[in-house]
Formats: C-alpha cells, sequence, structure tokens
C-alpha cells in the first residue's frame, strides 16, 4: 500500500486506540468527578459554569451537551491540542509506548511545519543559556538575575538564558546549523530590515524566558532588558507564530500543573520573576501572565486543573485594573476568583524576598473573594461612608460585578454585605440591581417549568429516540427493530437519519460501534444527538420486549394520525351525504380502532 504523507497504517492507529484510556487523556485536561456511570466536569471548549461535559470510560468516548463535541480520545486531543489526526496518533502513542517508525509518514524528507518551529525554538533556548552561562558574554546577566534572588539551580529549570547585545548572534548561530531564514523568520527568532535587503536578532540584550505549552515544548520567547532604555520596551515578547499564540499561554503553566492539583487552587501573578521567585519559595502552584492581558484561553488551561484561583497582582492601579479583568473572564469560565491583596508598593518578588514563604502563605490564606475584597478596599477610602458621591460611585461599581454572578443565592448574599458595610439600604440596592440589567433577582432561584408537548407527540418521540440509543449502544439488536420498524415510521428528521444509517450499516453486514456510527452520520445535529445518546444509561432484561413495546408507541401515533383525518373525511362524506364513502371509512376506521387497542 502507498503511503502519503502523515499516513499511520490502520492496525497501528487500532492499536492506539485499544491501549489508550479516554479517562486518562481528558483527565490531564478537565477536573472530572464520577457522576453515575461516567465523569462530569466542566467543557474545556466552551464557556459555562455548570458542568455539561461527560465522559464515559466504557464507552471511550466523550460528549458536551452544552456545545455539543463528542468523540474519543484523537477528536478530544486533535480539538484541545489544535493538531491534525496523525500527530494526535502519535501523541496518544508516545503516552502509551507505542512505537510509531517515521517510515510510515510516507520517507518524508521534511517533518512537520509545527515540529520544526518546536525544534528551532528548543535550539533556541539552549542557544541563549550557554550565552548566559558564557563566562564573558554571560557574566552581567547572571549577577543582575543573582541580584534579583533567582537560584542558580531555579535559573536552569526555567531555562533562563541571555540574548547578547548584537544584531546577529542567533541568526549566525542557526545559519552555521544549515537553518533557512524563512522558518527562522517563521519561528520569531529573527525579523527582516525595513528595507527587506537583510534580517536580524529579534531579541538582543535581553534576559531571556522562554515559554513552554502545556506539554513542555518551547514556544515563544519573553525578553527583558536589565536597564531602562527610553528607545526600547522593557519586555518584548516573540511575535505570534504557528506555534506561540500569547492569548494561549501562561508562563509556568507546565512546572505549575501537578502543583495547582495538590493545592486546589491556582495562584496567578503578572510577571516573570513573581513567578520564579514564588516558585523558588515552594509556591509552586503559581502562573504569570506575564504582562499580557488575561484571556479566556488562558482561564481554560488552569479549568484544567482547578476551579479556583487567587488573584495576587500588584497593589498599585494597573494590578487593580488586571484583577477586575481576570475576575470578569474567570467568572465567565465557571471558576471561582479570590484576591490577595500586598501592601502598598509591593509585588510578590519583593515581598517574598523582603519576608519570606511563610507571610507570603499566609497573604493567600487570607484572601477574600473577588467581590468582599472590592467592598473592602472601597472602605480603605478616607471619608467614603460620609460622602455620598464617593459611596454612590463604589457601590454602582460593586453592583456591575455582582450582576455577573450567575447564582442568585450569591448575589443576594453580596448585596447583603455591601449594604451592612456600605450603610446602603438593601432595597435601594436591590431596586438598582434589577434596573440597570433588567434581570430580577430572587431570594431563591425559581424552578423554569418546561413547556408541555401534545401527549402523543412526546410518546412518540420518546419510542423514536429510545430505539435510536438501543441500536446505538446495542448494534447486534438493530435487525431485529428492522424487523419490526420500517425507515418511513421514524418521523422526526434528526432520528431518522441515524436510524437510516444504522440500518443501511446493518443491512452489509459492517460492524459498527460509537466511532463509527458518529463518523457516519452527515449532520452536525445528528452526531450531536448520536453522541449524547452514547451517554445515557440503558439496560435492558428483555430487549425484544423493549422494541416491540416502543414500535407499538410509534404506530399508536401513526394510527390516531390516520383515526383523525378518517374523522375529518367522514365529516365532509356525511355533509354530502355520501353514503358509501361514509360506510368504507367507518370500516377503516373500526380496524384501526381494533390495531390500536
Amino acid at each position: 500500500m502507498a503511503t502519503g504523507r502523515g499516513f499511520i497504517p490502520y492496525f497501528l492507529i487500532e492499536e492506539v486506540r485499544s491501549r489508550a484510556d479516554i479517562l486518562e487523556v481528558v483527565s490531564e485536561y478537565v477536573q472530572l468527578k464520577k457522576s453515575g456511570g461516567n465523569f462530569r466536569g466542566l467543557c474545556p471548549f466552551h464557556s459555562e459554569k455548570t458542568p455539561s461535559f461527560n465522559v464515559s470510560q466504557e464507552k471511550q468516548f466523550f460528549h458536551c451537551f452544552g456545545c455539543g463535541a463528542s468523540g474519543n480520545a484523537f477528536n478530544f486531543l486533535m480539538k484541545i491540542e489544535n493538531i491534525a489526526f496523525p500527530e494526535s496518533v502519535r501523541l496518544l502513542a508516545s503516552r502509551y509506548g507505542i512505537t510509531i517508525p517515521d517510515s510510515v509518514d510516507g520517507n518524508r524528507k521534511e517533518k512537520d511545519e509545527r515540529e520544526v518551529l518546536y525544534e528551532l525554538n528548543r535550539s533556541a533556548a539552549e542557544f541563549f543559556e550557554r550565552q548566559l552561562q558564557h563566562p564573558q558574554t554571560g557574566a552581567r546577566a547572571r549577577k543582575y538575575i543573582q541580584d534579583r534572588g533567582i537560584s542558580q539551580e531555579t535559573s536552569k529549570r526555567f531555562l533562563l538564558g541571555f540574548a547578547p547585545d548584537s544584531w546577529d548572534a542567533c541568526l549566525s548561530y542557526f545559519q552555521k546549523k544549515g537553518n533557512s531564514l524563512a522558518l527562522l523568520e517563521k519561528a520569531g527568532l529573527i525579523k527582516a530590515s525595513e528595507a527587506k535587503d537583510k534580517f536580524f536578532d529579534r531579541l538582543r540584550n535581553r534576559i531571556i524566558f522562554p515559554f513552554h505549552d502545556t506539554r513542555g515544548r518551547v514556544v515563544g520567547f519573553g525578553g527583558r532588558l536589565m536597564e531602562d532604555d527610553k528607545n526600547a520596551p522593557k519586555y518584548l515578547n516573540s511575535p505570534e507564530t504557528l506555534i506561540y499564540k500569547k492569548g494561549k499561554i501562561l508562563y509556568g503553566i507546565y512546572h505549575a500543573a501537578k502543583g495547582i492539583q495538590d493545592a486546589g487552587f491556582a495562584v496567578i501573578v503578572e510577571g516573570y520573576f513573581d513567578f520564579l521567585t514564588a516558585f523558588q519559595n515552594g509556591i509552586e502552584n503559581v502562573v504569570a501572565n506575564s504582562g499580557t492581558a488575561f484571556t479566556e484561553d488562558q482561564a481554560n488551561l488552569i479549568k484544567r486543573h482547578t476551579e479556583n484561583v487567587t488573584m495576587i497582582y500588584d497593589a498599585d492601579r494597573a494590578g487593580k485594573s488586571a484583577s477586575e479583568r481576570g475576575f470578569e473572564i474567570l467568572l465567565k469560565q465557571g471558576l471561582r476568583a479570590k484576591v490577595a491583596g500586598l501592601p502598598e508598593g509591593e509585588d510578590p518578588d519583593s515581598f517574598l524576598r523582603k519576608h519570606g514563604s511563610e507571610k507570603f502563605k499566609g497573604i493567600l490564606k487570607n484572601a477574600k473573594p473577588f467581590i468582599e475584597h472590592l467592598i473592602s478596599s472601597a472602605l480603605e477610602e478616607e471619608g467614603i461612608l460620609d460622602s455620598v458621591e464617593r459611596k454612590t460611585f463604589h457601590a454602582n461599581k460593586i453592583l456591575d460585578f455582582i450582576r455577573k454572578i450567575p447564582s442568585n443565592i450569591e448575589k443576594n448574599e453580596y448585596l447583603n454585605i455591601l449594604s451592612e458595610r456600605l450603610k446602603i439600604s438593601e432595597k435601594a440596592l436591590h431596586s438598582d440591581l434589577i434596573k440597570f440589567s433588567g434581570v430580577r433577582v430572587e431570594t431563591l432561584p425559581k424552578q423554569i417549568a418546561r413547556p408541555k408537548k401534545n401527549g402523543r407527540l412526546a410518546l412518540a418521540e420518546q419510542c423514536e429516540r429510545g430505539l435510536a440509543l438501543l441500536m446505538i449502544q446495542h448494534p447486534e439488536w438493530i435487525k431485529k427493530v428492522r424487523e419490526k420498524i420500517a425507515l418511513q415510521d421514524f418521523k422526526d428528521p434528526a432520528i431518522h437519519g441515524i436510524a437510516s444509517v444504522l440500518f443501511e450499516q446493518d443491512s452489509i453486514g459492517n460492524a459498527l460501534d460509537v466511532d463509527k456510527i458518529i463518523e457516519l452520520l452527515p449532520t452536525e445535529e445528528q452526531k450531536s444527538i448520536a453522541a449524547a445518546l452514547t451517554m445515557e444509561a440503558a439496560e435492558y432484561e428483555d430487549p425484544e420486549r423493549v422494541i416491540a413495546d416502543f414500535a407499538k408507541g410509534m404506530k399508536k401515533k401513526d394510527i390516531k394520525d390516520r383515526l383523525h383525518e378518517i374523522q375529518k373525511k367522514k365529516s365532509f362524506a356525511a355533509k354530502m351525504l355520501n353514503v358509501d364513502e361514509f360506510s368504507v371509512l367507518k370500516e377503516n376506521e373500526s380496524a384501526l380502532r381494533r390495531d390500536l387497542n
């Protein structure tokens, strides 16, 4: 068999599929809790506050009832890592000790461009690290790092480096290795001059902080000047590339993943040195957003390991604004946020170096839920309780955040606290909350009743869905269903489409499993419904009896529809005094009623 680019033989794919456990795979990205026969957690593919993401270890399948994402371990990795199918197979194979020789990729001479960029970045990290350790070239940078309290062990662990004060040190290094200018530019390591006639190093005379993705691969770099320069920014990051998207990376997430899971919460700081000093002092559940605005993708990275976050930004105005933006994003992603306050003028790096890890841990322990932190911060303003204007300003600001909390119970609790602490009528706060949001806050959330459907239609839908569920989970019973039910008896378009595929595959003798069924379905709606059905509990003591009951329920609906049509025709025949037609219709009606009973 000829092999094309990215081809992996079917028998190897099946070996990986049979060895991989989807629960183990998904658990590396999503916090899952046992729920009946499945496992449930917050979906990593869309924003949600109530878990709707389900994993079935028995069926080796996942499905989100919120966004409809579904599939097997390969599909999950493809979606969450943004990789192609062959790469997902290789990734799983490496995790389970299965060797896939390079030769199966069609003996290609060039590797996938992503892999080339990963290799270039790894090699660049090694180059920058060697420059830092060079006796002369890196002397000043080493002293700077040492003066910031970072040990040599920590420096090596996080691959800290130094970009020499040269226009082409990195460029020359890679050119000697035979790397093309085009690839170096795609990796973000070099930049073309304005005239486009030559290239130069993007990072120069800077301390280098490599960025690692969740798999530990170097995807980009952050560079920091050692002294202020009016003509250059203090911090400069790699440009966005095929493998580096700044809003999708958190500095330290690869190293902190286990610490976050062990501690049960993540600590978010702002800068590289905040992170390094905290980690060096035993705070191993810490990550940094490194000067970029906090994003939903970054919140999702944290959500893979915990639902609890403590923000500890600088105590200045910019830090407060960052914590406010961060809270909104964390809340949207279904995470619980606290704020740990530092003394004025301090950041985590400076505080830890002055006071040590125990006092820092005490600050983390005393972190307040974000809304309580806002209230406490407002009360620190001198004379606020005596100023109607300032009191109103802070109350409205805090109400803006309370509105975004999904739980009505929490809303009411915070309204009580705000009323008590700022000495404002709870009724007035409640009124403003409703006035500006258009949402009524109840003491307890009301049960929302589902609209009732016509009983006959509900029964038919239930029977069709029940048969589809039985056939998907027990393909060996499809033949029995085909004996009792014709394809045209499935009236719901989506269920009809699912039944059509199942009937066809069974008729030609194809073995069916969940993956195969989902793959064959033509529409996203059908795929989503089928995936949802795979996650439902379905045990049948007597499948033949179940099939007969469902078939009877579907036929009852059909018979009742036909009876309704006959009654209309009988009425018309009576008006027209058409005795013969009336008699025939009456006989048909009697026969259908016998079938109905």
